[in-house]
């Protein structure tokens, strides 16, 4: 194994010494911080490297620790930033590292699954759309766009590798249960987080509108509150009242964050995406007994407001009247959010017409006025599609929506191949639901091409891949295209 590292690493380095990447990485005041660091102290280098050792021991031994690492870091990647600028924050490097570390092994050990997955829809979707992506990152470096453009944007769309892992390390529904687990766990503190960053003060600012707040948000956040809202229904429907009580008060939590957020388009998605997940689950245990479990989960939004109130201090009513008249400033067509996307689109037209097979990662958007463009980040738009579309190309774009539309194919047949009202037939309906909202989102919003909420879609595809692969046993009792009702206690 060491050797097989070494090589590795040398050639690495051998063929980015080549390119001419190395003298300006080297030379990036973010990776300068920590080499100034590591070189003030022999010692340190010295621990620095008995540690990473270790790690890489831990990580051949045990791989699955890095799943449990990233899940447990997604949650506080937050959309909209920190309010933090220059070197990545040490949680980014992290999940990096351990992202890398699981992707390299689940390649090494577990070469059977993975060719498993690549003959499945989903797997050659996905398999397609990484080939657009690698190509697009050569393109790129070939191209000598700005080095920390290139590799900013890469680190990116390599985000996707994550499912990979994710199918790889993963061999069934105890192993996703888990790891799930964990990922709630850690989007719970996250939204505790938030909630206190509401009650000690804003981050953002708008001239128009007085008191503008945003708290900090995640899309783990959004699709936890789908899962707990369909495990809520099903509890109820099964005569578990107090158990569905607890979930949809829990959901009521999320959807508070949600509205926190103070994002339109956020928001409009996440109704859609609840919208989406009660008229699932109502199709397995009913209307009547969905529409009950409904008034349930609006009575924990309400209560989480009226404890956030009492906690904080502050007046959640008026930011309810605030709330409204900024989502009602999008209709006035003045607006610099709506009239600046309209022309990033623009901008991204162009850029395609001059590029039409993709004009690789890191390439700047053509800039047009109104845009108010970041000059800082010129490669960077909020329509994840027409981002894809200048980077990638046609065919990288048709890859990506694709990938999307298999993955929920996939999610549906995981659903139906599940026992009705069970915790696997929740996870499935609402990783369908995470993928409808995420791929509604991502015409405003780029959670899709840019940030690290890609690391969010990503586990969602992997685990669609898992629990697919789990349910498909069990398909035989399912009726092929539709959900079985649920007995009713």
């Amino acid at each position: 194994m060491g050797v097989v590292l070494l090589v590795t690493l040398l050639a690495a380095l051998v063929g980015a010494r080549l390119a001419g990447f190395v003298d300006g990485l080297l030379g990036l005041p973010q990776v300068a911080r920590y080499l100034k660091a590591i070189a003030a102290s022999p010692l340190l280098s010295v621990a620095g490297v008995a540690v990473l050792l270790v790690a890489v021991a831990v990580v051949w031994w045990a791989p699955v620790l890095c799943l449990y690492v990233i899940v447990a870091l997604v949650p506080f990647q937050f959309m909209g930033g920190d309010g933090a600028r220059g070197a990545p924050a040490l949680p980014k490097i992290v999940v990096n590292g351990a992202l890398i570390a699981a992707a390299c092994v689940a390649v090494m050990r577990h070469p059977g699954r993975l060719r498993e997955f690549a003959l499945t829809p989903l797997g050659r979707a996905y398999v397609w759309f990484l080939a657009t992506v690698a190509l697009a990152i050569l393109i790129g470096l070939v191209e000598g766009y700005p080095r920390f453009d290139w590799l900013r944007e890469s680190n990116w769309y390599c985000f996707y590798a994550l499912a990979l892992a994710v199918v790889a390390l993963l061999a069934g529904w105890a192993e996703l249960r888990r790891v799930i687990t964990v990922l709630a766990l850690a989007t719970m503190v996250a939204q505790l987080w938030a909630f206190g960053v509401f009650a000690t003060g804003g981050r953002y600012t708008r001239g128009e509108f007085a008191e503008f707040f945003r708290a900090p948000y995640s899309q783990s956040a959004s699709w936890m509150l789908f899962l707990t809202l369909a495990l809520g229904v099903f509890a109820v429907a099964r005569g578990a009242r107090a158990r569905g009580a607890g979930w949809l008060v829990l959901s009521g939590v999320f959807a508070l964050g949600a509205f926190l957020s103070f994002g339109r388009a956020e928001w409009a998605a996440t109704l859609l995406g609840a919208g989406f997940t009660v008229v699932l689950v109502a199709r397995v245990v009913g209307g009547a007994t969905a529409s009950a479990a409904s008034l349930l989960f609006a009575g924990g939004v309400a209560a989480a407001a009226a404890a956030l109130a009492k906690a904080t201090g502050r007046d959640l009513l008026a930011l309810a009247s605030l709330a409204q008249a900024f989502a009602a400033s999008l209709v006035g067509g003045s607006d610099i959010s709506a009239s600046g996307r309209l022309a990033e689109l623009k901008g991204a037209v162009l850029s395609w017409q001059a590029r039409p097979f993709g004009s690789g990662l890191g390439a700047p958007i053509a800039a047009l006025w109104g845009m108010d463009q970041d000059p800082a980040i010129p490669y960077y738009i909020h329509n994840s599609y027409a981002n894809t579309l200048v980077k990638l190309g046609p065919l990288g774009l048709a890859a990506f929506v694709w990938m999307l539309y298999r993955a929920g194919r996939g999610a549906w047949e995981a659903a139906v191949a599940s026992a009705p009202s069970s915790a696997r037939q929740a996870l499935a309906l609402t990783l369908l639901a995470a993928l409808v909202k995420a791929a509604i989102l991502g015409v405003a919003v780029p959670v899709l091409s840019t940030s690290d909420a890609i690391l969010h879609i990503a586990f969602v595809i992997g685990a669609v891949a898992v629990l697919h692969r789990s349910t498909s046993s069990e398909r035989s009792w399912a009726r092929k295209g539709s959900l079985t009702a649920a007995p009713q206690p």
